[in-house]
């Protein structure tokens, strides 16, 4: 990324870069939101949780490093209740479902519902 000028970015740049610092400015001029909303993914569950629904999807991602060119990583995806927002959380491949991506980011064996949101 030899450029000062963000219209010469691609939103695939956040995969293709390796240093942190660059990869962070393309992630923040368009928001990993859209970024993987454009990427290729596929659906691995679905759920609703107190009202607020929530999915697994993988997303292929580029990494010139494989053979194939690409590699499928697994994200959280959820709505915010109040704006209305896609967000994505990464989560390890190892967690396909909801439930289990849900207790992977609260630190929890198996998922348990929260008292209060906070």
């Amino acid at each position: 990324m030899n450029t000062k000028n963000i219209a010469d970015l691609d939103m695939k740049d956040a995969f293709r870069l390796f240093n942190v610092s660059e990869r962070r400015v393309v992630i923040e001029a368009f928001g990993m939101d859209k970024i993987l909303n454009d990427c290729n993914k596929k659906t691995l569950d679905d759920d609703v949780i107190d009202g607020r629904p929530y999915q697994v999807v993988s997303v292929e991602v580029e990494d010139k490093g494989l053979p194939s060119g690409t590699r499928w990583c697994n994200y959280l995806q959820m709505v915010n209740p109040s704006t209305k927002e896609i967000h994505f959380e990464g989560i390890p491949n190892t967690e396909n479902t909801v439930l289990e991506a849900l207790a992977w980011r609260d630190g929890e064996s198996q998922y348990i519902k929260p008292i209060a949101l906070t």
